[in-house]
């Protein structure tokens, strides 16, 4: 009797155990293709007093879309923008164009990334961040 409720307890933690899933990075996914905009949030402030704050809830058509040769194409709203981009260590990405940041690729999946700018960027008399979600 010992053996089989110890057998049944290694076969529950055993089921458990290869049927959770986490959902972390997949090592085999790309930024490469087209991600639809989820959210885009900014955050800025200047000096003492004067927050600048903006989310941005994408639309069914917005996206950005990341091609081999570099380029990144982007459709916000009504903005349209191509702008440059080179993946560099560490799941970061440097894009320039009308955005000219570097932004570390988090939480990157098949399905769905984050891009965030590096810590809080320093401007003058203060401070910002973006942060960017995708899905696909």
């Amino acid at each position: 009797m010992k053996h089989f409720i110890a057998f049944g307890l290694i076969a529950i933690l055993a089921f458990f155990l290869t049927s959770c899933k986490k959902d972390s990075a997949d090592s085999n996914a790309t930024i490469l293709g087209k991600w639809n905009i989820v959210t885009d949030s900014t955050y800025a402030t200047v000096g003492c007093c004067y927050e600048y704050k903006k989310f941005y809830a994408g639309k069914p058509n917005d996206y950005f879309d990341f091609r081999n040769d570099g380029k990144l194409y982007i459709k916000e709203n009504t903005t349209l923008d191509t702008a440059n981009y080179q993946l560099t260590a560490n799941s970061k990405i440097f894009i320039s164009g009308k955005i000219l940041t570097t932004f570390r690729i988090t939480d990157l999946t098949a399905h769905h990334t984050n891009l965030k700018t590096l810590d809080s960027l320093p401007n003058p008399g203060g401070f910002s961040w973006r942060r960017v979600n995708l899905s696909r």
